[in-house]
């Protein structure tokens, strides 16, 4: 039982770490959407693309791999690896656009 919650508290500060709060662009998801719009101009067409790449599971993978990896990546490299455009950055706590 101890070994158990050593590794747990391990394995979450080493999330804690590599994941820090990061908010990228989600490229991959994105490109996942862009492909889905672009297939067809048919809602319903689209809908069924949608379902079922969410079945088959694009959408999850997709966002996953954005979550974990991509954004992480451009957190610390300050450069979105999948299009090449900067990281995302606030000036505040909670900058919003301007109106």
């Amino acid at each position: 039982m101890n070994r158990r919650r050593t590794l747990l508290f391990s394995l979450t500060l080493l999330a804690l770490l590599a994941f820090p709060g990061c908010f990228g662009r989600f490229a991959m998801t994105g490109a996942v959407q862009k492909f889905n719009l672009e297939l067809t101009t048919d809602q319903w067409g689209r809908e069924l693309t949608f379902v079922g790449l969410y079945i088959i599971p694009v959408y999850p993978i997709a966002t996953f791999g954005d979550l974990f990896v991509v954004n992480s990546i451009e957190f610390w490299n300050g450069e979105n690896p999948m299009t090449g455009e900067s990281a995302i950055t606030l000036a505040g706590p909670a900058a919003a656009p301007s109106s």
